[in-house]
């Protein structure tokens, strides 16, 4: 429950990042480009949605460079040690949704949040050394949470 918060918190700060990437511009959604040359505002149209797409992309790197380093590591079988690796793909997978929404990309209407749920739920598999059949259960769930929020 805690982590599906901070999934919601942050990916909640897409409208931050929108303000951030398209700050000046008017609130009206794309029929501000009605009223404005193309001339002037182009760079803006194209370089935003870019320069979101390279952020994501270096996080996706961040990603693998996780799983490297997760499918490096003995896996043990004691279930005391909790792998806080797991933890921080998840974040980074928010990060990710809100920052592609933010600048202006697409995901479409649900899936941000049911890949969000799939990942805080398989995050919290791999920190709790469940089993094989708990995590598949966790993950569906987490995904039916993702797509029952969205």
């Amino acid at each position: 429950m805690v982590m599906g918060s901070v999934g919601g918190v942050l990916f909640g700060q897409v409208y931050l990042i929108h303000d951030l990437a398209w700050a000046g511009t008017p609130h009206e959604g794309a029929a501000w480009l009605r009223t404005q040359s193309l001339a002037v505002t182009w760079h803006r149209i194209l370089l935003i949605p870019v320069f979101g797409g390279v952020v994501v992309g270096m996080f996706h790197s961040v990603n693998a460079i996780l799983d490297m380093i997760q499918s490096s590591q003995p896996r043990q079988s004691s279930r005391g040690r909790i792998d806080w690796l797991a933890g921080i793909k998840p974040v980074i997978k928010a990060v990710q949704a809100a920052t592609t929404l933010g600048t202006g990309c697409s995901l479409g209407p649900e899936g941000p949040s049911v890949d969000i749920g799939r990942s805080w739920a398989h995050g919290f598999a791999e920190i709790m050394k469940n089993s094989k059949e708990s995590r598949i259960a966790l993950v569906a769930a987490g995904a039916a949470a993702g797509i029952a929020s969205g």
